[in-house]
Order: structure tokens, then C-alpha cells, then sequence
């Protein structure tokens, strides 16, 4: 914590002496100068040191996520990964979780330092794509069992031909840009990996969602 104590001037530094005294005025006045600049050094200091706080408060209220390279910092978490059967089988309930994954807005915000204008992090993009696929599927499994046919405009959110064209080209890339180093045991009866009941260092997507959602509204009007 900084010491914000000011040095007390001394109410007499001005006063001259009388010849009396034996001290030499001009040698007194010219210390004088020296002691207000002194002062004056201080005040000034004392004026940065409050506004960089003010500033740096600002930019950086309710959260401590930002790292000094200027990108988010999540804290890592072991987890063993489980299957979760609310996020794989079909229906309401599965949308629902999927979309739950995602914050307000779509999870875009602002923040003065690190997003100025109007953002979102590339994982909330990846997980529409997942989920779109996902509903895809399960909406092209549902005609094929009715024997009926399905067209572009009746598939689900981020399913249309299109969509997958984009996300599965845009997750393959995102795959093979920062590949994940977990090793997977394999498994000898099924002769394959499961994925699951590994061990993973993660980062905490609470974290991740928290920060968002203290942002999601700042600036929003202006972006």
C-alpha cells in the first residue's frame, strides 16, 4: 500500500533571519525555492499516483480476470470427465442444458481494455456450432424415421446445409489450433478410446461465464 503521507513544510522556511543571527540571507532565500519545488514534486506525484488508481479501477471493476498481457485468466480446475446424459439425447431438456451453456446476448460484451468493441469468445461460437450439429442430426434422424422429407428452412438454429459447411470446417480449425495433449488410455476390449473417465486440467468456465456477465451490458448501447 502506498504511504500518501505529505512531508509537513516547514511554516518558518521563508522567515529571514536578521544579520544578527550570523546567517547569510541571499543563502537562505535561495533554499527556499528548493523546499517549494520539493513540495510541489510531491503534489504532483501524489495527483498521478490518484488518477492511474482511479483509471485502473475503472477498467478493471468487479474483476480480477485480466492478466498483465492483457488477455482473460481463468483458474484451473481438475476435472474427470462424465457422460452427461441431459446433453446427449434429444429433446427439450437436452436443448435447453445445451443452450444454457451460453450466456445473455449470446455472450458478447464490452469491456475498456480488453474487448472495446462489441465481442464474444470464440468458445461460445464453437458451442452454437456444436449444438446446431447436434440438433441437426437429431432433426434429420426424426424425418428418416417418419419417412418424411425435411427442408433447409424447417431445421433448427445453425443446422441449415450451410451452417454445417461453416462449423464443421470452423471446428476442425479450432481443433487443430491449440490440439488438446490429454492422453487417452486405450481401452482393450472395444480396442478405442472413450474420452471419458480421463483426468483433465481445465480452465473454470464459471470464471469464464461470471466475467461475461458483469460485462454483457457495459457499452452495449455504444457498440
Amino acid at each position: 500500500m502506498f504511504d500518501f503521507r505529505m512531508p509537513s513544510p516547514n511554516r518558518h522556511a521563508y522567515a529571514v533571519l536578521s544579520h544578527e543571527e550570523g546567517l547569510d540571507t541571499d543563502k537562505q532565500t535561495r533554499r527556499s525555492p528548493s523546499n517549494f519545488a520539493r513540495f510541489t514534486g510531491w503534489f504532483i506525484w501524489l495527483l498521478t499516483i490518484s488518477g492511474i488508481s482511479g483509471v485502473s479501477f475503472y477498467a478493471g471493476r468487479r474483476s480480477t480476470y485480466i492478466s498483465q498481457k492483457g488477455g482473460i485468466q481463468l483458474r484451473p480446475i481438475t476435472r474427470v470427465l462424465e457422460y452427461d446424459q441431459k446433453y446427449g439425447t434429444p429433446g427439450l431438456g437436452s436443448s435447453t442444458a445445451w443452450r444454457a451453456l451460453i450466456p445473455n446476448h449470446g455472450g458478447f460484451f464490452n469491456h475498456p481494455t480488453l474487448a472495446p468493441h462489441r465481442s464474444t469468445f470464440s468458445v461460445f461460437h464453437q458451442l452454437k456450432c456444436l449444438n446446431g450439429m447436434r440438433e441437426g442430426y437429431w432433426a434429420l434422424w426424426s424425418a428418416l424415421n417418419e419417412e418424411r422429407m425435411i427442408e433447409a428452412d424447417e431445421m433448427p438454429e445453425m443446422s441449415t446445409p450451410q451452417d454445417i459447411i461453416h462449423c464443421s470446417d470452423f471446428l476442425r480449425q479450432v481443433l487443430l489450433c491449440q490440439p488438446d495433449l490429454t492422453l487417452e488410455v486405450k481401452n482393450l476390449t472395444d480396442e478405442a478410446v472413450e474420452g471419458f473417465g480421463t483426468e483433465r486440467v481445465c480452465r473454470d468456465y464459471e470464471e469464464l461465464i461470471g466475467f461475461v456477465g458483469e460485462w454483457e451490458d457495459w457499452g452495449a448501447r455504444e457498440s
